[in-house]
Formats: C-alpha cells, sequence, structure tokens
C-alpha cells in the first residue's frame, strides 16, 4: 500500500467518526531534519570544546 493509499484511508475513517483528518504525508519532515541538524551541531560543539567525542547510540 503506498502512502498516498494509506493517507486517503486514514482521512476516509477519520470523517466517518467526525474527527480532524491527519497530517499530510511530509508535513513534519523539515521539523525532523532541522532537529537532526541541530543535534549533530550541538555534538560538534561538545567535541570541539570538551576534546572528546560525545557518546553515540549504539545500533543494532
Amino acid at each position: 500500500m503506498s502512502i498516498t493509499q494509506q493517507y486517503a484511508m486514514d482521512t476516509y475513517r477519520l470523517s466517518r467518526d467526525q474527527q480532524p483528518p491527519p497530517p499530510l504525508p511530509g508535513a513534519h519532515e523539515a521539523r525532523v531534519l532541522h532537529a537532526l541538524w541541530e543535534g549533530l551541531r550541538f555534538r560538534r560543539r561538545l567535541r570541539r570544546h570538551t576534546g572528546v567525542a560525545a557518546a553515540t547510540p549504539s545500533r543494532r
């Protein structure tokens, strides 16, 4: 199922229950990318001022 089909199904289901529609696909991407960029910038600043690499989350 594509993201467009999922959005259409969710919109239909929520409209039947008289609830507001879900956000458009990709509506929050700019906010997420900005948060990621800020996190990386913070880590660089920490590394520069302390001389120690910031702890990175372990990957599974």
